[in-house]
């Protein structure tokens, strides 16, 4: 039996890809971006979202329901909560099977729609294995299937494994000095090329934030041959997660008017942008 590790399912989406979406939400990813809005994909399973205001103890109400927690001495731990101060990342591992079966519910949309599935995170490609039953019932089903990833496969294994299945691929590029790796671009070129001769539907994603230098994305752009992308403007909307996850949290929210200048200098370079509001 297969099993995925997966944070969240959402239902309706229309940034995820064409047409109307659900959207997979899984575990593990390569890079640490501190502006993340999936902070909780990023760690392994057996994490926990800890919302202090359910808590009835520091909200100064005394109940038996307390009696026992570790915050009042006692030995059960403060994940077995009955009121839900802590609620796992990770929703219990699924077989592959039974999450076909929650994501078809919608089949009749996603097919009036020209929608589908995406698989989102995190990465992905991380749990590329695991995946190949649930794609091969999904494709069977004749349902469309995207894949937003950071691309980011040294050995080009997964991008391999996974082609046959995905037919749009959303490529969230790591272009700001924060994720800057070596290899990153050479890593990038080689597997955009296997997508590209497959002709595959690729869509190219990247956050603005204002450490990005206009030329130094430029000449990125210019080595992937990306000529058109959708600009994210960076937000600080997930403080609250990285709050409940224990995690130092630093707004990247850039200002309007370097926001504006990137976008103009973008478009100046016939790169052709469309802003997304997510």
């Amino acid at each position: 039996m297969r099993l995925l590790e997966i944070t969240s399912i959402q239902r309706g989406c229309v940034y995820d890809g064409h047409g109307v979406r659900t959207t997979i939400f899984l575990k593990g990813c390569p890079f640490s971006c501190p502006w993340c809005c999936n902070p909780e994909t990023q760690k392994g399973s057996g994490d926990f979202f800890v919302d202090n205001g359910r808590c009835l103890r520091l909200t100064g109400i005394s109940s038996p329901l307390c009696d026992g927690c570790e915050r009042n001495g006692g030995q059960r731990p403060l994940s077995s909560c009955p009121v839900g101060v802590c609620t796992p990342t990770t929703l219990t591992a699924m077989d592959v099977r039974k999450l076909a079966q929650e994501v078809l519910q919608d089949k009749s949309l996603f097919i009036s729609s020209g929608g589908g599935i995406t698989l989102s995170g995190g990465e992905p490609l991380l749990q590329a294995k695991e995946l190949i039953p649930f794609l091969d019932i999904i494709r069977q089903e004749g349902v469309s299937i995207a894949m937003e990833t950071t691309l980011y496969d040294k050995g080009m294994d997964r991008v391999k494994l996974l082609l046959p299945f995905i037919d749009e691929w959303i490529v969230d590029l790591k272009l700001q000095k924060e994720n800057y790796r070596e290899d990153y671009l050479g890593i990038m070129r080689r597997n955009l090329e296997i997508l590209r001769a497959s002709a595959k539907d690729i869509c190219f994603r990247l956050v603005y934030v204002e450490s990005l230098k206009v030329d130094e994305a430029l000449t990125a752009l210019a080595s992937l041959e990306v000529n058109t992308l959708e600009l994210i403007k960076c937000h600080g909307l997930s403080q609250s997660k990285y709050q409940k996850l224990g995690m130092d949290f630093k707004d990247y929210t850039p200002s309007e008017e370097a926001y504006q200048k990137f976008l103009e200098a973008l478009n100046a370079n016939n790169i052709k942008t469309t802003q997304l509001s997510v």
